[in-house]
Formats: C-alpha cells, structure tokens, sequence
C-alpha cells in the first residue's frame, strides 16, 4: 500500500498554522508560519488529487488556465498615474 504522503504535508501546514496562533512576548502573534503553512497546504492539495483518477484530467487544464492567466495578466497594458 501507498503512504498517504499528503497526511503529512497537511499535517505540517496544521502545525504550522497553530504556530501562528501561538502568543509571543506582548501577546503577539508571529505571521510568518502563515507562508509556509499555505506552501505546504497547497503541496498536500496536489497530493492529494494526485491520488484520485478525475485529477489526470483536471490538473492539466488547471496549470494551462493559469498559465494562460498569467501570460495575459503579464501582457495587459499598465493603468495608473505612474508615468512622468
């Protein structure tokens, strides 16, 4: 049998979204667990459809559309007063 390799990757990104909840000196909370928690939420995510058969159809369509996303995104003229 195959480990569930996103249990341990959504595991991670748990703790390390409790770690930001965590009050440090003057009732602070830290931000930073926050990036890698999202990193690693996302890792386990893909993970994760990895395993089910309709992702070999779904995850190439999502990289194309966000892809293509980007490239238009990059192309869109720039509005804005920021020219002088």
């Amino acid at each position: 049998t195959r480990e569930p390799v996103w249990a341990f990757f959504l595991g991670l990104a748990a703790t390390f979204g409790v770690l930001s909840l965590v009050p440090v000196g003057g009732g602070k909370r830290l931000t930073w667990p926050l990036i890698p928690a999202a990193v690693l939420a996302v890792m386990g995510v893909i993970f994760m459809m990895g395993e089910m058969e309709w992702a070999n159809y779904v995850m190439p369509v999502l990289l194309i559309a966000f892809g293509v996303f980007f490239v238009f995104r990059a192309l869109r003229p720039k509005t804005g007063g920021e020219e002088k």
